[in-house]
């Protein structure tokens, strides 16, 4: 198992040769929270239900890297009339959003009901790094993954056993325990980021609003930004 820290010039490279190798799928820490990551196929997805030794009926979310891109996933009319200007997502930075993306029964991978949910990671080295490894994935991305959308934003999921009682990993003592367990062949470190720790807060996005799903680190902060933007219209 090699471990690179997120600044290492070699980490890039490093995470796209994993991801279109035989074992395609890496462990990144994030600011809150160890994440497995896997390029946006079915082979990628397959990975990640190996790693976690995934329960039965489970999707996958992603990690945004062009926001454009995402947006253009989500069905424009099943979204708040203030949330479908470009560039109105960018409020729910730092947390998961659930969009509309195929009709309601849909389900692959990655959509469940019709829903995907992606994590806008708030802007810093996370973000950038994210946006360059979607960059090198864009001609693996499998549109029927996303309802025939075009995204090559990585699929993400907890670093831990499906459905384990302890809940995510954010120690890097359990974290190396569980990469080795699974035979990882790269881990991506990073440098500590604040206080909190968890597992990023969801946000359901309707036609009619915005809920809560998940509770998880800064999660009041982003419904502040969210009621602004509602506010503001």
């Amino acid at each position: 198992m090699k471990t690179l820290q997120l600044a290492d010039p070699t980490a890039l490279s490093a995470a796209a040769a994993v991801l279109v190798g035989p074992q395609p799928v890496l462990m990144l820490e994030l600011p809150t929270v160890f994440a497995l990551v896997a390029p946006p196929t079915a082979a990628g997805a397959a990975a990640l239900d190996a790693a976690k030794r995934r329960m039965p009926g489970k999707t996958y979310g992603s990690l945004i890297g062009s926001l454009d891109r995402f947006r253009q996933l989500a069905r424009t009319a099943s979204l708040p009339p203030w949330l479908r200007a470009p560039g109105a997502l960018q409020v729910f930075e730092g947390g998961f959003m659930r969009v509309q993306v195929g009709e309601s029964g849909a389900r692959t991978p990655t959509v469940s009901e019709g829903t995907h949910q992606g994590l806008l990671l708030e802007d810093g080295p996370h973000r950038a790094f994210v946006c360059l490894l979607e960059a090198r994935l864009r001609e693996l991305a499998e549109p029927e993954m996303f309802c025939g959308g075009r995204c090559a934003a990585p699929l993400a999921t907890s670093a831990n056993w499906s459905g384990d009682p302890d809940g995510s990993i954010t120690e890097w003592g359990p974290a190396r325990a569980f990469a080795q367990a699974v035979g990882l062949p790269l881990v991506i470190r990073c440098e500590p980021v604040g206080s909190s720790s968890g597992s990023y807060p969801i946000f359901q996005l309707g036609p009619h609003g915005v809920s809560l799903e998940r509770p998880g680190p800064r999660d009041a902060q982003i419904r502040a930004r969210v009621d602004a933007a509602e506010a503001s219209t």
